[in-house]
């Protein structure tokens, strides 16, 4: 069941850092928020990602 999550959150968590990159290249807001907004949302779904593959181990 959680081995479908951790995989999406993992993506999500990517996606997040790639649109702070861009975020950061293009000096513009995505969603109204900044980079390092961008950067704390990819490192949390990181940690819940993490947290659930280990839940499953």
């Amino acid at each position: 069941m959680y081995k479908k999550h951790d995989n999406t959150l993992m993506w999500l968590s990517v996606i997040a850092a790639v649109i702070a990159g861009y975020d950061f290249l293009a000096h513009t807001d995505v969603l109204g928020l900044a980079g390092t907004q961008w950067i704390l949302i990819a490192i949390v779904l990181a940690i819940y990602a993490v947290y659930l593959k280990m839940k499953t181990a």
